[in-house]
């Protein structure tokens, strides 16, 4: 695709797939947190729907990251820290989920034609840690 019609995709909207997946668990509460990764990337959005003390810790290689996000980086000479903390990336929605139940919410939501990984984990917070991405400067 040119380079036009990459920056004029729609924006996905998640309401309906997370919706049905919320539907799934009427019974027991699988969701825990979620976050629409917006600007200000996971560093700034990822944290708001941690409960207190908590931290994410996510693997930034855990997926592959669009190309059009390393043209913009090089045609607008932006570093990297700034990259992370202005777009998303191509994590556009994060599920925070019990540990064991990832690959039951993986299967969901890609049953339901959505790309899904585990990017990460919920730690312990340290002051000044709320989403520690590594590999990436602080």
């Amino acid at each position: 695709r040119t380079l036009g019609e990459l920056l004029l995709e729609p924006t996905r909207i998640y309401a309906k797939p997370i919706v049905s997946l919320l539907r799934g668990y009427t019974v027991k509460k699988i969701v825990t947190g979620m976050a629409h990764i917006t600007g200000g990337g996971l560093p700034e959005n990822l944290p708001r729907c941690l409960p207190e003390g908590c931290a994410a810790r996510i693997a930034t290689s855990s997926w592959a990251r669009p190309p059009l996000f390393r043209w913009l980086q090089e045609a607008g000479d932006i570093p990297e820290r700034d990259l992370w903390h202005t777009f998303n990336l191509g994590i556009g929605f994060c599920l925070v989920v019990p540990a064991g139940s990832e690959d039951a919410v993986i299967e969901q939501c890609r049953g339901k034609s959505h790309q899904a990984w585990v990017i990460g984990n919920v730690t312990s917070n340290t002051p000044g840690s709320a989403a520690v991405l590594d590999g990436v400067p602080a």
